[in-house]
């Protein structure tokens, strides 16, 4: 599996309470062969919500683009291993 990981930064994750959507977000890639750790799952949904004016974005029903979106940003400001 190749593992996503965020350049560290300052910020905090300020929506750890949507473990649901996190735990999603988690899946989806692990089923992509992809690791991602909770904060780093919590950070780029954030991240993408914030591109959409909203503190935190519903994950919708397509897999395919939640991946897409979180490799989105976890690419601008991450790298694989």
């Amino acid at each position: 599996m190749k593992k996503l990981i965020r350049k560290p930064q300052i910020d905090t994750n300020h929506h750890m309470e949507f473990k649901e959507d996190v735990a999603r977000i988690i899946k989806i890639c692990a089923d992509r062969d992809f690791v991602i750790s909770a904060e780093d799952a919590c950070w780029s949904w954030e991240k993408y919500s914030e591109n959409w004016a909203a503190g935190w974005l519903g994950l919708g029903l397509n897999d395919e683009d939640v991946f897409s979106d979180v490799m989105e940003y976890m690419m601008d400001d991450g790298e694989i291993k």
